[in-house]
């Protein structure tokens, strides 16, 4: 099994190979700052988010008891990317990329 897993992670890097190879490089270098605000934005506003709403999440549970006590640093940041994660999926950007996968 870990032959044909091989096999297929290197047929996927074929794959991105060819498709980068079709990328029309003059119309990506025109539009750079449309293509990298947009990435930009579609990442950062829900990892915004998310900080913003673990500030309240935070200090409403933190006092509560069996619950383990962790920095509001490490929290922020789980709570953040969960967020940033779970946009990205419902945008169909991350289910596009695992149905590739599969």
């Amino acid at each position: 099994m870990p032959n044909l897993s091989l096999v297929a992670n290197l047929g996927l890097v074929l794959f991105l190979f060819l498709v980068g190879l079709e990328v029309d490089l003059r119309y990506f270098v025109s539009n750079w700052r449309l293509a990298l605000s947009v990435g930009v934005a579609g990442m950062a506003l829900p990892f915004g988010l998310g900080c913003a709403i673990s500030w309240g999440l935070y200090h409403q549970f933190r006092d509560e008891e069996g619950i383990v006590p962790i920095g509001f640093g490490v929290y922020m940041l789980f709570i953040g990317i969960a967020m940033a994660i779970t946009v990205s999926w419902d945008a169909g950007v991350l289910r596009w990329a695992l149905l590739m996968w599969l």
